[in-house]
């Protein structure tokens, strides 16, 4: 989707604007959520609309809205970024790197959603890393919410791990609802009107190896919680684990590798966490880490 020369170019700005520095050694951990943010640039110059509206929904400390931003210039759109989020301290970073944002703190399971902002307010939504935080009760006043903000013919993109090859590699304790690829599609088709336009992922692992992993007590995660390993099977794990995926955020080669940071990330996101179609993988027995769903808000689903 961008050239290595243009994801450099992006992520250059990224480390010029101050952003990477910022977040310190979480940098290595945007990589997937960078790709997030280059494929909604790529659907965003698909729409007609003049100047884009786009939200940022669940924006963090704004490195998604800053790339949407850096692309779109190059392509000579005009835009207007609105970033929401929970956290303020997180709205305070955004403002430092995204001057020209409109940022807001606000819920997006809330009825101030609708109080903030007018019906069918954005062209382009994007709720990367959200979903797998709200519990499961407040899923459909999300994406009632959602749909609410969205113009028709407009697009919303969803990102969120997937349960059983994300935990095998981490425990995350904000995790709270989690999805399988199967549970994710249902969730669109039972409590939404929005229509599946692609189902993407990132970080494919081989389902043989996740299953054989899992089943022998490797998982982060065991029943809802941290799991608990002996020093031995700690090491035993790291051992197995960076042979098996030497290009990992935290793995020890690309700890070791001899290169700046910004080469790394590019690495990361050329390598691990390229996109793939979903279904074409899950034929070739391979299963995402991170699964992307791309949806169209259509005249045929809005309600009257």
């Amino acid at each position: 989707m961008l050239s290595s020369s243009e994801l450099r170019e992006v992520l250059d700005d990224l480390e010029g604007c101050g952003i990477l520095n910022e977040l310190g050694t979480r940098k290595f951990y945007i990589a997937h959520p960078i790709n997030v943010y280059i494929l909604a640039s790529y659907y965003a110059q698909s729409l007609e609309a003049y100047p884009l509206l786009i939200l940022d929904a669940g924006c963090g400390a704004g490195y998604g809205s800053r790339v949407i931003a850096h692309i779109l210039s190059k392509r000579g759109r005009k835009f207007r970024i609105t970033g929401i989020d929970i956290d303020h301290n997180s709205l305070q970073i955004a403002k430092k790197f995204l001057p020209q944002a409109e940022l807001k703190l606000i819920d997006l399971t809330s009825d101030d959603v609708m109080r903030e902002f007018s019906r069918e307010s954005f062209d382009l939504i994007v709720a990367s890393e959200v979903i797998e935080h709200i519990p499961k009760e407040l899923m459909r006043k999300f994406f009632e919410n959602m749909e609410y903000l969205l113009k028709e013919g407009g697009i919303l993109i969803i990102s969120t791990p997937e349960r059983d090859v994300y935990d095998l590699f981490t425990y995350t304790e904000g995790h709270i609802n989690e999805m399988t690829i199967q549970e994710l599609r249902r969730l669109i088709e039972e409590k939404t009107r929005l229509t599946i336009l692609d189902h993407f992922g990132t970080a494919f692992t081989k389902n043989a190896i996740v299953k054989f992993l899992t089943r022998a007590g490797m998982s982060a995660r065991y029943r809802d919680e941290r799991r608990e390993f002996s020093r031995f099977t700690q090491i035993l794990r790291g051992i197995i684990l960076n042979i098996l995926f030497p290009i990992m955020p935290d793995s020890l080669l690309m700890r070791l590798l001899p290169i700046s940071d910004v080469t790394k990330m590019t690495i990361l996101i050329k390598k691990r966490y390229s996109l793939k179609k979903v279904d074409e993988a899950l034929a070739r027995g391979e299963i995402p880490t991170f699964q992307i769903m791309v949806l169209r808000k259509s005249r045929s689903n809005t309600s009257t």
